[in-house]
């Protein structure tokens, strides 16, 4: 397999004869770079750990840590593709205690599914024996000291955020099961926070007690590089998995709702994992496969809120009498934003998925609007995502509460990779998913409407800032969404004759009478698409290419004066932000790579005399590259529609 990074884990890792380009070299021995540790758990569930469990938090551990020592490519190729920017390829040489399980096929392949799906990368293992593994002990941190309770009736994941809890409360006090909660602590920042939201349900459980679980994931302050951290919910998966089965349990659950575990992406740019994938049901089901295949058990992951709502999740916290832990969660994802006044952002989508649900449910006494640096509502949002994310999210709702079960499945093709057309109870399963979705929509539009009503006065006299979101608001409609509602009312997975529409990642293409495919995305079936809008008109090359117009021409010179006034804008915030970030302890060599980019793509746009250099006529590669595409795309749809792709052949005319 082509290869971005060669990780070498392990002491003592061989040589590559011919080393690529990126070289990762990771180790958890001891004074490595990678350090697992388990703290307060009881010593005789450590004693029923098997060398498959073992060897599973190694091969974790190590790709939890290649995930952040690689980083994506966020900035758009010259080839016009971004997806293939984002995406990375591994080769990991793993040293394990039972190299003939881990290279059987079931368990490899199962690994390789288990991370290529919630991560967007291509994962490829290799396996050697270890030559001195570490003891189950070298995993056990803190005082190692926490009594035996005996066996727990379920093993949960607990992330200290309302999803969480609500899971650890449901099951601990409204059912009375003994649980051990799974938790990682990434900052000592929240641990109070943590320790006292933890001692509640202990306290006023009826029956057996919740135990608790931390991990702690070290690693060297090089292997920084990239944030994203996609295999996070794996190495956790893991370790409830080893958990699990240490008890002579079966099953591990994820408590995290369904709008947020199926996450649709709120609009077109946001394609493959960049729209998180951590608790998408095919996630948990790759991780079920895997845990099943390497303990020789049928194994279940799985998510009981999958079909709920976070207000759903914040009323069964009231129901139960526990709404007054809702002020000790925490689920912003901005740690470094966070202090003792402002325990969340209130900018990132987590803050502003939280602060909608809590209004939704009614329960705001219980989580102040003080506790957020950036108010919901009449906080400034700065340029960029701040102000763009809220406004998708408003878009997602006012588009999902007006779409049956049909328009529901035409307008989020993504839903496929959670429902498959054809399989038994599909539609049933569309029909719930957009039922979760309408129910959140309204709980969403509610709140806007009633946010904009409240600050109408304010509204009307000028006296809230440009930015804020009750202003934003009410222009934010997607153009996208003006579009053909879909396909007309009936079977739920009706097609409209000579369709060509998008589909997530894809398109629903369906020729005459033909049946109904999905074809995966590419840039050549993105060209195809705008060339089947403009029937018998000549479209440039470089416009395809572009995705705007060009008037036939590219421009003669390498930049333009608008490109460069916004990378001179930009540059001069990372100026800002570098020493800020380094001032509060952040890792910020990403804005360093960032703004040496920056730097370098202006001075070489411009040649002697200040002038902006000119380039080189590249129309004619351009040309080259788009026929090749759409070559590829009539080729793609060949095995499914003959008749389509002879069409095409027919139709398409290469200047």
């Amino acid at each position: 397999m082509p290869r971005d990074a060669l990780v070498l884990c392990g002491a003592g890792a061989p040589e590559p004869p011919t080393p690529p380009a990126r070289v990762v070299r990771l180790d958890a021995g001891p004074g490595g770079n990678v350090r697992l540790a388990i703290e307060a758990l009881a010593r005789s569930l450590w004693t029923r750990l098997t060398p498959a469990m073992l060897d599973l938090l190694d091969v974790a551990a190590y790709a939890y840590a290649a995930d952040q020592a690689v980083p994506r490519g966020r900035e758009l190729a010259p080839s016009g593709e971004f997806g293939g920017q984002w995406r990375r390829r591994f080769e990991l040489h793993v040293p394990v205690r039972l190299p003939d399980l881990w290279s059987g096929p079931a368990v490899r392949g199962a690994l390789a599914a288990a991370l290529d799906f919630p991560t967007d990368d291509a994962f490829d293992f290799r396996f050697r024996p270890a030559a001195a593994p570490p003891p189950a002990q070298a995993y056990l941190g803190g005082d190692g000291a926490a009594p035996d309770r005996g066996r727990h009736d379920g093993v949960l994941l607990f992330s200290g955020g309302l999803d969480s809890l609500g899971g650890a409360v449901e099951e601990s006090l409204v059912r009375g099961r003994s649980v051990l909660l799974v938790h990682h602590r990434p900052t000592e920042k929240d641990r109070k926070r943590h320790d006292a939201l933890f001692a509640e349900p202990r306290r006023r459980a009826g029956g057996p007690p919740p135990e608790r679980v931390s991990v702690v994931v070290n690693k060297a302050k090089e292997l920084g590089r990239e944030t994203t951290q996609r295999t996070r919910s794996f190495l956790f998966a893991a370790l409830a998995g080893v958990c699990a089965r240490a008890q002579g349990l079966d099953r591990v659950r994820f408590y995290e709702n369904g709008v947020v575990s199926l996450n649709l992406p709120p609009s077109a740019q946001v394609v493959g994992s960049r729209a998180s994938r951590t608790t998408h049901p095919r996630t948990l089901e790759g991780y079920a496969r895997l845990l099943g295949a390497l303990f020789g058990c049928d194994f279940a992951v799985e998510n009981p809120f999958a079909l709920a709502t976070k207000a759903d999740v914040v009323r069964g916290l009231a129901a139960a009498g526990c709404a007054d832990l809702i002020g000790l969660t925490t689920s912003c994802a901005h740690t470094w934003a966070r202090t003792n006044a402002h325990t969340h952002c209130g900018s990132c989508s987590q803050c502003v998925d939280r602060r909608f649900a809590v209004l939704a449910a009614g329960l705001e006494a219980h989580d102040p609007a003080a506790a957020y640096r950036v108010d919901l509502w009449t906080g400034a949002r700065e340029e960029g995502i701040d102000r763009a994310m809220p406004a998708a999210y408003w878009n997602l709702a006012e588009t999902a509460a007006g779409l049956d079960r049909v328009g529901f499945l035409s307008r989020f093709g993504e839903l496929t990779r959670a429902v498959r057309p054809g399989d038994a109870g599909a539609a049933a399963g569309v029909e719930a998913f957009a039922d979760l979705y309408r129910r959140h929509a309204r709980d969403v539009l509610r709140v806007c409407d009633e946010a904009l009503a409240r600050h109408a006065g304010e509204l009307r006299r000028g006296a809230l800032p440009a930015t804020c979101l009750v202003r934003l608001l009410p222009d934010t409609r997607d153009p996208a969404d003006d579009g053909p509602a879909g396909p007309a009312a009936g079977d739920a997975f009706v097609v409209a004759p000579d369709t060509f529409r998008p589909c997530g990642d894809g398109w629903w293409v369906r020729f005459g009478a033909g049946p109904p495919f999905v074809l995966l995305g590419s840039k050549g079936a993105g060209y195809l698409h705008r060339l089947l809008a403009r029937p018998g008109e000549p479209v440039s090359a470089c416009e395809l290419a572009l995705a705007r117009p060009a008037a036939g021409d590219v421009p003669d010179t390498l930049s333009d004066g608008p490109a460069l006034d916004q990378c001179r804008a930009r540059a001069a915030e990372l100026a800002d932000e570098i020493p800020d970030g380094r001032a509060a302890g952040r890792d910020v060599e990403g804005l360093v790579a960032e703004l040496g980019r920056i730097e370098a793509y202006v001075r070489a746009a411009y040649g002697p005399g200040g002038r902006l250099r000119g380039a080189a006529d590249p129309r004619d590669k351009v040309r080259k590259a788009v026929g090749a595409a759409l070559s590829r795309a009539v080729a793609d749809v060949a095995p499914h529609a003959p008749a389509f792709a002879a069409h095409l052949e027919a139709a398409l005319r290469k200047g």
